[in-house]
């Protein structure tokens, strides 16, 4: 009686009356079976009205609003209503769900449509004002086009017949005409003409290909090649609202509720009356007609000889014609009109139901005959109804105050009486019989005496509100009611009183419809409102109860179910409020209404769920999904046994959308809040500095670091993470980093691609790809090559908050991830093309993983909260089937999954799960065959291997199964007797919680690792994770002999294949054959890491953290040396400098000395009861420094004689205090002389105290940078340190400092997006540029150089990672000694960083929005658009250093093509010039090409230059020509407006000339070539403005054409977004992808062929010039400053930066880019400098010849190939053609070649090479030029 648990029965859905017709349209169709279709709220009927059978679909959580059906007759498709809005593809034969389309539209899905071929779907949906036009591969899930249909409502679209690329679609004043190309659907608005633009709103294509539409004026409007070529006037008065082609013509539907029949020439031939037909001769008149007048024609359908029709009173006709001419109407389905349904009763000895609604109308259904009996039109609405005991009459309440007393059988009035105003919400008759019981709105409830001929008797009063249920007690002499105020009331009837429950004995209730009261306090959840439960009705032979809320949901719950939050059964159906239910005279069924649905339900009764429901539906939210929204909200008893990690998980996550960046003071428990920083203050001085360093150089440090080693592994809220590559290699997370870990040499690699900390981690079957999810906004996942941590795919848009588990198919081609949302968002991946194959909302509740079947990729399990979920793709969603444990099993919280194995002699799969409950699940076929308990605490871990099952758990056991899951052959603790001998190092812990789990493969090895020494702190361990290796299932396992638990001999553990362990304390363990441990990994596991010091003469460093431990680590071989457990949380320590001795300084205000490296404690001090925030002792080591959050640093003699420690007392005596700071005090450095102490304080105060006795200093500016400090300095606010700030700047950005002990260098730690940074140092005044370099993904906490300044240690706050970083030295510098030639030092550097890690780890962050640029590059006037590249190159990585450039040469020399080579020629061609039009040459221009406009920022162009280029209303001869060679030589493309011009060249000159392609629009702004066999050509035009769009306007993007040149006949159209201009385009090598540039800094990234769009990305790096493709999947990027490759990745491009040693002087910037064949890069600088990049490095800088001398800036046009540059410039009077040569290892500069210029005002913009020619372009309509390169000769090509 006190249980929540869920109850035994269960709901199935036997019978729907009604149907939705008076909200929409076209939702009538006929299967192929002749069985009818449509639905009601949110289910899909399936009515074989000959058989009285109804099959229904629930694949719907909302109000369905659109139908279609496929052309065979069984495939349908419903799109729903609802915030995310979806549409299911199902089969009508047996409801089972085929695809599910998702992230289409939002708010609903208004019309679909299937083309004849059943390959595509189209929909449209969205807001009235705003709706969307999508195309759909509904097979795959995946959108093939999408576009705005129209700026208002859309009423219909259709496919044309036979067509799968055109389409209709109509609407408010409005017809257009369809196209699909490419990912680009096109439209063309109808004309109507000289008729008036009305709206029209249903579609029909005859056969003869004429387009009909109905419009509102009643008229047909009839259309061919989208004109209005006829109408058909006065069809249907009001309007025609849907027209069905049938063999013989075309049959309308009007408003007037006729149905005219047209044949095919559209002549009318008969028409009939839509209800009742009283226009035909009709022998029959059914006796449920309810209403007199014809409503609406909402639905036409036509099946053989019968048309179905669907009418606005929500009743369905089937008409056929008649042996007399006429037509014979049965009316088939019949439900509720407009308004909502709130009235329900049932007999109470038959099997009948009695609704009443607000459509005025009362209805008798037969519940058996799935009839509706009688029904009776009523003057109000109606709201409540009551059957008498003897079931002989039926009372009805009204609206008006009335009620009425009706006939049970015919539902003629007997009684109608009134004695009040207001809604009578409720009545009931006494079981006797004899009263009837009349609640009111007015809070009355009346009571009548039946054989008074209902006269009233008594009035009950006291209510404070109005009245919503009542019930009579067994005995007829009491009512409880329940009222709006959340009252409920128990009154004695004859004494019209109030009375009290417990006073009176033996009270039965004869029934049960109050959702108030004791015995249902169970039907409302922890936060549920007063209103979220309508109704309920109690069961009590079957002790259930049932219940409608206002979610839609229908309830069963136990009776009574006295415990809030008890566990229901959820069914869905209705779409609304469930207004009523009720239970009928057997107790078998149920009946419920809803109320905007009007639909009435008829629900079976299970008794005992033996079974799971008979039809599989798509997933809907948690609260229908078996579970109740209490079990949502009301966890705790769910959860409790299970670990506080992993409650957390989510919650520690979700809280932010990065790891929760708080400030420094909010950090810890202990540590205080931080203060406002004065305007007065250092801090503010720092910040807002404006000088400049004369002597130092605003200049990046050219030293560098890279990651090294990464102490540490995510155990806190992990399980599972952890994983053996085929390799033998161990990988796991850390932080933002994917670590892999060679156990035998102890080095580690790092993929190092997240932004953010990873979350989960998988590795394939293979043991080879890895799989990585991250934490953020916008999570990511990443697929990267384990032996290589080569990046493989990047997915984005799958989830948000964070990626809680992913998961690999058998195969290795799909993914599955689960996301951190509010519905745990399940997503299938094709990861390696980077699109999502399906997703659905997983559950409400907790998830704690999902598995994919290694058998078939299309099977996903997720498990979590008391849930198990089976999921099998559908299309682009998945439906699922979820494990039910029946009787014999309790139902608890699942931990882990794994996959047991396939039945030899069948296709199931057994899997087994572990539970908190510590018991193992065995499930097969998806049915829990047994549970074993494993355990006495929940299970974490489970691993199967060929012949056993392992188990691990919260008791740090370790479980050996037998195949079966029936024995246990062995357990292992894990504590230190079961480590190996050889191991020194031993397990760790410091706090006993236990914080996290995973499962792990792992290979054998031939080598052990090398570790170091830890001393034991705790005997047990919780395993978080086993992993037995990716081990065939045909291997066969050795045996060995068994030892006893201290570790002898032990038998039968697998040979080969050692299990790898992963903790709750941050430990990787492997255990071995002999079932001994060894300890792979250590690191902290809880608080934040804040405390950092390293060894003054050694490789070691320490740490100190909030999991109460001191460690020990050797920087050098990277070893974890020692452990302590500290007891308590410790916030710094500091290294004696001279005695092995360590001061720590902890949260409480205590300090502590411990000796070293033994880490005992020696002695300490407790003086403060704040925190420690900083110690440090003096250079001497006779003092030491102690700063406190109570802004105060106590000055301690220490006590030593120089290399032992004094063994008495304390070690510690204070001598000082120094006082005076405003705030809690940050940081403190001594002076060299250990006289002088600076601090720094919360508030933004630099102060300078004298030592011992701390007597405050006021040190002037001028004087403090004579002051000589210790290092390492480390108080962020020292006037040598503030470059360090920028503006925007907080005082807790940066949280430590360290100065280089002797390189002129400074790291800074800090608290964004967890940055190392490194600066030269010193670096005063304004803030100076830097490198940084991520790893930590949240604040990086402290950071300290090694001795020998070789190696830097950072810690981070939330990841408690400790990071190694090695440091490298590029080229010399003052600073260093010796050293390698820069170049050679540089590109060495540079060859052993994998081509990602110069992004990643070596960026320049200052530069882009600080740097000028000379205008007159990207001048309106001079250079509209940048050049784009039509070369097709391949990646190559540099194999190559840079040679010594030779001099420029003092003759100049031509160029000739040999061999495909250019090299030099024998004798100087002169510059020798033919005109096309036999012309002399155009006189020479003015020489001053320089603008004389001052510098402006990039942002400054950008705003000017794009939207000029957009603007329609600016000329097209501000555009490129873009003159563009085919291979041969023969043929040229140009563009001239918005076509596209050819040329044919017959030894240069111009032989025939026409249109290439005129398809385009609008002004045609960037023209590519593929030269391959077909030639193919792209071409972009500009878009609409917005203010320029027309209403209802769909092609506002730029749109991209794909043509081919032979004949110009269209291939495809892309459009990547809304952008407006389109300034680049791009073809890989093989043709198979296209970019784009767009606006200026979007790439676009294009599978042309099949019309997808690949990947898109926003650079943010200012203004983009060019782009081209250097490999397939590559390309190069040209900013004005940096030269970026881009990869495509999944649907992803992962951007890196190239290494350009020399870097760019002052005042130049690159200007123009190309790409040769074989993908190297070549760019040309202001100053004619030409640079060449070879992988991603710059190997060759080529000066350009001083003669002629040319004044920088120039903008420059270049084209690369065949071994050489050339570079176009004008100069002067002429155009310069420069060769460059960039194969030839001895010769940079080749030639000059000179023309003059053909205008004053023609300079080159394009340069394209072709086979032996070079063209040269200008603006439109201006001249080409081309040379050529064999001969030497220009040539002037004009065009028209």
């Amino acid at each position: 009686m006190g249980t929540r648990r869920a109850p035994e029965g269960w709901l199935t859905l036997k019978w729907v009356f009604g149907y939705n017709g008076h909200t929409a349209r076209n939702n009538v169709r006929v299967t192929r079976a002749g069985h009818l279709l449509y639905y009601v709220a949110g289910v899909g009927v399936v009515h074989d009205t000959t058989n009285a059978r109804q099959v229904f679909y629930t694949g719907h959580d909302d109000d369905i609003t659109s139908l279609a059906v496929c052309g065979d007759g069984e495939t349908v498709a419903t799109g729903q209503v609802g915030r995310d809005a979806y549409i299911t593809v199902w089969d009508a034969s047996t409801c089972h769900t085929i695809s599910v389309l998702r992230d289409g539209h939002n708010n609903k899905v208004s019309s679909l449509a299937f083309t004849t071929d059943t390959k595509r779907l189209a929909s449209t949906g969205g807001n009235d004002h705003k709706q969307e036009l999508i195309v759909w591969n509904w097979r795959k899930g995946r959108r093939l086009a999408h576009t705005i249909a129209y700026l208002g409502k859309v009423e219909e679209l259709e496919w044309e017949p036979g067509s799968s690329s055109r389409l209709v679609s109509c609407g408010h004043n409005h017809v257009k005409f369809w196209k699909l190309s490419g990912n680009v659907l096109q439209s063309q608005s109808g004309v109507f003409g000289s008729e008036k633009v009305t709206s029209q709103v249903s579609i029909s294509h005859m056969v003869d290909g004429r387009v009909v539409t109905g419009g509102e004026a009643g008229h047909l409007y009839i259309w061919e090649k989208a004109r209005l070529v006829s109408t058909v006037k006065d069809i249907h008065p009001g309007g025609v609202l849907v027209t069905e082609v049938y063999p013989g013509g075309l049959i309308t539907g009007g408003r007037d509720g006729k149905i005219t029949i047209f044949d095919r020439h559209l002549n009318k031939v008969s028409s009939v009356q839509g209800e009742g037909a009283r226009a035909c001769v009709i022998p029959y008149k059914p006796p449920s007609l309810v209403y007199d007048t014809p409503g609406s024609v909402h639905s036409l359908a036509v099946h053989h000889d019968k048309v179905i029709v669907g009418t606005e009173k929500n009743e369905v006709w089937t008409m056929t014609l008649g042996h007399e001419g006429g037509f014979q109407a049965t009316c088939v389905v019949q439900g509720h009109g407009v308004g909502e349904v709130w009235g329900l009763a049932t007999h109470p000895t038959r099997l009948l139901a009695l609704t009443a609604s607000d459509d005025r109308t009362i209805r008798l259904w037969d519940i058996e005959g799935h009839v509706q009996l009688s029904t009776r039109i009523v003057s109000h609405k109606a709201r409540s109804a009551a059957f008498a005991p003897d079931g002989q009459h039926v009372a009805v309440g009204l609206i008006h105050g009335a009620f009425l007393v009706l006939t049970a059988d015919k539902l003629d009035e007997k009684y109608n009486v009134k004695d009040r105003k207001e809604v009578r919400h409720d009545l009931k008759y006494s079981p006797c019989g004899k009263l009837l019981a009349v609640a009111s709105n007015d809070n009355f409830v009346d009571v009548y005496n039946v054989e008074m001929e209902y006269k009233r008797l008594y009035v009950l009063s006291g209510a404070s509100s109005f009245i919503t249920h009542l019930d009579w007690s067994q005995d007829s002499n009491f009512i409880q009611l329940n009222s709006g105020a959340s009252e409920r009331l128990i009154y004695d009837v004859t004494k019209e009183s109030i009375v009290d429950e417990s006073d009176i004995e033996g009270l039965e209730w004869a029934t049960w419809t109050g959702v108030l009261g004791k015995a249902v306090a169970g039907i409302w959840h922890k936060y549920a409102d007063v209103s979220d439960v309508n109704t309920c009705d109690a069961n009590f032979h079957s002790g259930v109860v049932v219940t409608g809320d206002d979610y839609g949901l229908v309830k069963l719950f136990r009776f009574p179910c006295t415990k809030r939050g008890a566990k229901p059964r959820s069914f869905v159906g209705h779409s609304a409020h469930v207004t009523n239910v009720r239970w009928t005279s057997d107790g078998q069924h149920v009946v419920s209404v809803g109320g905007a649905d009007h639909g009435v339900f008829v629900w079976k009764f299970l008794s005992r769920r033996t079974e799971s429901p008979p039809l599989e539906r798509v997933q809907v939210p948690a609260r229908v999904d078996g579970e109740s929204d209490d079990e949502v909200l009301d966890t705790e008893d769910e959860l409790e046994g299970i670990p506080e990690l992993t409650i957390d998980l989510e919650g520690d996550l979700t809280t932010s959308t990065r790891r929760r960046r708080k400030k420094k003071g909010e950090r810890d428990s202990g540590v205080l809040k931080g203060v406002e920083v004065a305007d007065d203050s250092t801090f503010a001085k720092r910040r807002n500095a404006k000088t400049t360093d004369q002597h130092h150089p605003n200049i990046p440090p050219q030293h560098g670091f890279h990651m090294k080693h990464i102490f540490g592994v995510r155990s806190q809220d992990s399980l599972n993470n952890a994983h053996i590559l085929a390799n033998g290699c161990v990988v796991y997370p850390v932080a933002a980093v994917g670590v892999v870990l060679d156990v035998v040499t102890n080095k580690q690699q790092h993929y190092l691609h997240h932004t953010d900390d990873i979350l989960c981690l998988t590795l394939d079957s293979g043991g080879k790809m890895v799989a990585t999810g991250q934490q953020g906004r916008d999570a990511t996942i990443h697929v990267w090559e384990g032996e290589s941590v080569r990046i493989l795919s990047l997915l984005k848009g799958g989830h948000s908050r964070g990626v809680a588990a992913v998961a690999f198919s058998g195969d290795g081609q799909r993914l599955a991830s689960l996301g951190l949302d509010d519905h745990h968002t399940l997503v299938v991946w094709n990861w390696r093309k980077g699109y999502k194959i399906a997703t659905a909302r997983s559950h409400g509740n907790r998830v704690f993983g999902v598995v994919m079947s290694p058998w078939s990729a299309a099977q996903v399990v997720t498990f979590g909260v008391k849930h198990i979920k089976f999921w099998t793709q559908a299309g682009g969603g998945l439906t699922y089937r979820q494990v039910v444990l029946g009787n014999k099993f309790k139902q608890s919280t699942v931990l882990c999954a794994s996959v047991g194995g396939k039945e030899e002699r069948g296709t199931g799969e057994w899997w087994v799960f572990g539970e908190s409950t510590g018991h193992v699940l065995v499930v097969r076929d998806g049915k829990v065959e047994r549970s074993v308990k494993a355990h006495k605490v929940p299970i974490y871990t489970i691993l199967t291997t060929p012949q056993n099952v392992w188990t691990g758990g919260q008791d740090g056991l370790l479980c050996r199964w037998d195949r079966e899951v029936n024995t246990c052959v062995k357990s292992y603790h894990v504590t230190d007797r079961h480590l190996e001998d050889f191991t020194t190092i031993t397990l760790t812990s410091s706090q006993p919680g236990i914080r996290g789990l995973a499962s792990l493969n792992h290979h054998s090895n031939n080598g052990e690792p090398t570790l170091g020494k830890v001393t034991p702190l705790v005997e047990q361990h919780s395993v978080s994770a086993i992993d037995a290796g990716s081990v065939s299932k045909d291997d066969e396992v050795n045996q060995s002999a068994e030892k006893s638990d201290s570790g002898e001999a032990i038998d039968n553990i697998e040979p080969d294949t050692p299990l790898l362990v992963f903790t709750q304390h941050a430990e990787l363990l492997r255990m071995n054959k002999n079932g001994k441990f060894t300890i792979l990994v250590q690191g902290h596991s809880k608080g934040e890491v804040w405390g950092l010091d390293t060894h003054p003469q050694l490789l070691e460093a320490v740490t100190v953290g909030g999991d109460n431990t001191l460690r020990r680590w050797d920087i050098g071989d990277m070893m974890a040396l020692k452990t302590a457990n500290l007891r308590k949380a410790a916030r710094c320590l500091h290294f004696h400098p001279t005695a092995p001795i360590l001061a720590i300084g902890f949260l409480d205000g205590s300090i502590g000395l411990y000796l070293y490296p033994s880490l005992e404690k020696h002695g300490g001090v407790h003086h403060r009861t704040s925190a420690i925030t900083d110690i440090r002792f003096s250079p001497s080591g006779r003092l030491l420094g102690v700063a406190s959050q109570e802004g105060v640093v106590d000055l301690y003699v220490v006590d030593t004689d120089g290399d032992s420690v004094n063994k008495e007392g304390s070690g510690l005596r204070r001598v000082g205090v120094c006082r005076g700071s405003s705030s809690r005090v940050t940081h403190i450095t001594w002076h060299q002389d250990s006289r002088l102490l600076q601090l720094n304080s919360e508030a933004g105060e630099e102060l300078f105290y004298l030592a011992p006795h701390g007597t405050r200093q006021l040190i002037p500016d001028s004087a403090r940078p004579d002051l000589n400090w210790s290092s390492p300095l480390t108080c962020p606010l020292d006037m040598s340190t503030g470059g360090i700030w920028s503006p925007g700047d907080d005082l807790s950005d940066i949280n430590a400092i360290a100065t280089a002990n002797k390189l002129p260098l400074v790291a800074a730690a800090c608290d964004d997006q967890g940055l190392l940074r490194l600066y030269r140092y010193p670096c005063e005044g304004s803030p100076k540029k830097y490198r940084q370099y991520r790893g930590h993904s949240s604040h990086v906490t402290n950071v300290r150089w090694s001795f020998d300044d070789t190696l830097l240690v950072t810690t981070g706050g939330a990841d408690m990672s400790v990071v190694v970083w090695q440091f490298r030295q590029r080229g010399r510098e003052a600073e260093t000694d010796g050293g390698k030639d820069r170049e050679e030092d540089e590109i060495s550097l540079l060859d052993d960083l994998p081509e990602e890690e110069l992004t990643i780890t070596d960026l320049e962050a200052t530069g882009l929005e600080g740097d000028h640029l000379p205008i007159n590059l990207l001048s309106i006037t001079t250079t509209p658009i940048p050049a784009t590249t039509t070369t097709r190159p391949t990646t190559t990585r540099p194999t190559t250093r840079p040679r010594t450039r030779p001099s420029p040469p003092t003759a100049k020399n031509a160029v000739t093509l040999r061999n495909g080579m250019y090299t030099h020629a024998t004798r100087l061609h002169k510059s020798n010039t033919s005109n096309t039009r036999n012309t002399t040459q155009a006189p020479g221009g003015n020489n001053n090409l320089i603008s004389k406009h001052p510098m402006r920022t990039l942002g400054q162009v950008h705003k000017r230059l794009l939207p000029q280029l957009a603007g329609t209303s600016q000329p097209t001869t501000r555009l490129r020509s873009l003159p563009t060679l085919a291979q041969d030589d023969t043929t040229v493309f140009y563009c001239s407006g918005s076509l596209v011009g050819r040329l044919n060249l017959v030894q240069g000159r111009v032989e025939g000339h026409k249109m290439g392609y005129g398809d385009h629009t609008a002004a045609v702004t960037c023209l590519a070539l593929y030269p391959g066999d077909p030639m193919v050509v792209a071409t972009a035009q500009l878009g609409t403005l917005e203010h320029e769009k027309n209403e209802g306007d769909d092609d506002y993007g730029a749109l991209v054409h794909v043509w081919r040149c032979r004949d110009g006949v269209g291939l495809g159209l892309l459009r990547g977004g809304g952008e407006r201009v389109v300034t680049a385009l791009s073809f890989s090598p093989s043709s198979r992808f296209l970019a784009s540039l767009a606006d200026g800094d979007t790439i676009h990234i294009f599978n042309w062929i099949k019309g997808v769009h690949v990947a898109e990305t926003e650079l943010g790096a200012g203004l983009l010039l060019d782009m081209g493709h250097c490999g397939e999947t590559t390309l190069a990027v040209l900013t004005p400053r940096i030269l970026l490759f881009l990869d495509l990745v999944g649907n992803s491009l992962l951007t890196t930066r190239a290494y350009h040693p020399s870097g760019l002087p002052d005042g130049v910037a690159y200007s123009t880019l190309s790409i040769s064949p074989n993908g190297n890069v070549l760019v040309g600088c202001s100053n004619c400098t030409v640079v060449l990049f070879k992988g991603r490095a710059a190997i060759r800088d080529i000066p350009a010849p001083a003669d002629p001398p040319i004044s920088p800036p120039i903008r420059l046009a270049s084209a690369y190939g065949h071994g050489a540059a050339f570079v176009a410039v004008r100069v002067g009077n002429q155009i310069l053609v420069r060769c460059y040569i960039t194969e030839d290892e001895k010769q940079d500069f080749l030639s000059d070649s000179r023309i003059a210029a053909p205008s004053q005002d023609w300079t080159p913009l394009t340069a394209r090479l072709g086979g032996s020619m070079l063209i040269l372009g200008a603006r439109r309509n201006q001249p080409f030029i081309a040379l050529n390169l064999t001969t030497g000769k220009f040539t002037l090509i004009e065009h028209g």
